[in-house]
């Protein structure tokens, strides 16, 4: 494979990961073959992307990636980052349930408890919810027919509350989604081909708890410069031809491959390939795929994406009565909050308590005051979209397409720029970097709001469930718009569907976060199986392997 000759040529639409990973493994195993990126934003990396508060560089999207899942490690190690891989502080987290910060129950699988007493002593659960769970060992089996939501089965087995405070935040966390749509199979694999012969989820539960090795290690883990620094090392190591602010409008097959339409109505151009793969969401997939491949469009077209928003906060250190311990907390729905998770950056991940502590510079009033006096977080212009939004023309709105839109620096209208009344100077080494995740399916409305809304929420929600008192030195918000594919009940059936229609079509593949799983391992596992249907048409018969391993299906994630 690797004497496959320059007149060949590749086009992937999408620089996030999946996308440049695939061009990775392409080159990987075939280095003279010609491969094409186009990416529609300014930058690559979409998701994964640093950005700088109070002088520390911080990851404004993704901000660790599954150690348990080998590709994206592997991936990181294959480009020389792999001394660059860190583990966090510490493991622990907690839970805001019913008032009060409980610490999360050792055992937990997604939520779903496996040991009792763990979690009666966490408190997270009234001793009714509580005293509902080891019902579970002697109800009668729960029929498991096809594909099932999440709440369906667990609250049959375990009752509402452990979905309600256990299950709920942690699939929130994940999918920013909702149990009662999320599927079983496709979220919790394990729970859900077990479930079919296992008549106790609590005994499920355990037996997967038993398998992890007492060895594994940290369940995550992320790079020392942040994820942010892996698209832009990716695309260097791939050698492939990245074209960034080039907007693909139309995908179309022709005798010997295929042509892509870029540009504007007006200045359109025509770009030829041999081969194509779409590393992009669904609905831009959906869109180029609609005149070729009309089936796996509209199963595309489907797939439901939630938005979200990060808030990122500076703290002086004596905001709070004691440093926070552990890697941060997750906030149920039905306790009717906004923020959904808050990790607390510089508690786990040491990394970025040394960057704050050197960082250069003192940082005071880094807000503004509007005219009646209330608080106004800085925003500035759009710092590019990701690779959902940008790369393909007409993807969708705001609710669908994607882009990240951050915050700092320019005074908003109608503010006048000027210090927060109690703020005070602050060197780097007592800052304390908050960051608070807002955004579930179905709650759009919250990310209505401007930037400065958004700061004054994460910061007054900070301050009744961990009790965070004063003000920020800076900050930052994020804004992610569709950039959560929803795996909602029949997703694997629909994917299923959807490889079909593609693989009828030769020298055409798809890969990203809309199929096999959301966290950054996943979309390298799709990105290595889009890469290996490439090769194989370019090559038929040949070695379609990079790394000694033939790239083929892989796992659902299960908590990436």
């Amino acid at each position: 494979m690797s004497g496959m000759g320059m007149d060949k040529h590749v086009v992937i639409v999408g620089a996030g990961i999946a996308g440049l990973a695939a061009a990775w493994f392409l080159r990987s195993a075939a280095p003279r073959l010609r491969v094409t990126v186009l990416e529609g934003a300014s930058r690559v990396g979409g998701k994964l992307h640093a950005s700088e508060v109070a002088g520390v560089l911080i990851d404004a999207g993704a901000e660790s990636m599954l150690a348990r899942r080998p590709e994206g490690k592997e991936l990181v190690a294959a480009i020389g980052l792999g001394d660059q891989l860190v583990d966090p502080g510490t493991m622990r987290s907690s839970i805001f349930s019913r008032g009060e910060l409980r610490p999360m129950p050792a055992g937990q699988v997604m939520g779903v408890p496996s040991d009792l007493a763990a979690l009666a002593r966490s408190g997270i659960l009234s001793p009714g919810g509580l005293a509902r769970v080891p019902m579970d060992q002697v109800l009668p089996p729960t029929l498991v027919n096809g594909d099932i939501s999440v709440a369906e089965y667990i609250k049959a087995r375990m009752g509402d509350e452990v979905v309600d405070r256990l299950v709920e935040p942690l699939l929130g966390g994940v999918y920013a989604g909702r149990a009662d749509h999320l599927s079983l199979a496709a979220t919790m694999p394990a729970i859900a081909a077990a479930a079919r012969t296992e008549r106790s989820l609590l005994r499920v539960a355990k037996d997967i708890v038993a398998a992890v090795p007492k060895d594994a290690g940290p369940v995550f883990t992320t790079l020392r410069g942040g994820l942010g620094s892996l698209p832009p090392a990716l695309a260097e190591a791939s050698g492939a031809q990245i074209r960034t602010g080039v907007m693909v409008r139309g995908l179309s097959r022709t005798q010997t491959g295929w042509r892509l339409v870029t540009g504007p109505t007006r200045e359109e151009a025509m770009i030829e390939a041999d081969a194509v793969i779409l590393a992009v969401p669904g609905p831009a997939a959906s869109r180029l795929l609609s005149h070729d491949v009309p089936t796996a469009a509209s199963e595309l077209a489907q797939i439901e994406y939630a938005s979200m928003a990060i808030i990122t906060l500076a703290y002086p250190r004596d905001a709070f009565s004691a440093l926070p311990e552990g890697t941060g907390y997750l906030v149920p729905p039905i306790e009717g909050r906004a923020v959904k998770a808050v990790t607390f950056s510089t508690s786990k991940w040491p990394h970025l308590a040394d960057s704050a502590a050197d960082s250069e510079g003192v940082f005071a009033g880094h807000f503004a005051v509007d005219s009646a006096g209330g608080f106004v977080a800085h925003s500035a212009p759009d710092h590019g979209a990701d690779s959902v939004a940008g790369t393909v023309a007409g993807s969708g709105s705001r609710s669908t397409a994607g882009y990240a839109a951050e915050s700092v620096g320019a005074t908003p209208r109608g503010s006048v720029a000027g210090s927060v009344p109690g703020t005070r100077s602050v060197s780097g080494s007592d800052l304390v970097l908050v960051r608070c995740s807002i955004g579930r399916v179905g709650e759009e409305h919250v990310l209505q709001r401007d930037d400065a809304d958004l700061v004054a929420l994460a910061m007054a929600e900070l301050a009744e469930t961990a009790g965070v008192r004063g003000r920020p030195v800076d900050s930052r918000v994020s804004r992610w718009g569709g950039g959560l594919p929803q795996y909602n009940v029949g997703h694997n059936e629909r994917i299923a569907r959807v490889r079909a229609a593609v693989d009828v079509h030769p020298g055409l593949a798809v890969c990203g976060a809309a199929y096999d799983g959301l966290g950054i391992p996943a979309c390298v596992g799709t990105a290595r199986r889009a890469a290996s249907r490439i090769l194989e048409h370019l090559d038929p018969g040949g070695e379609c392997h990079h790394d000694g391993r033939h790239p083929g299906n892989e796992p659902a994630a299960q908590g990436t």
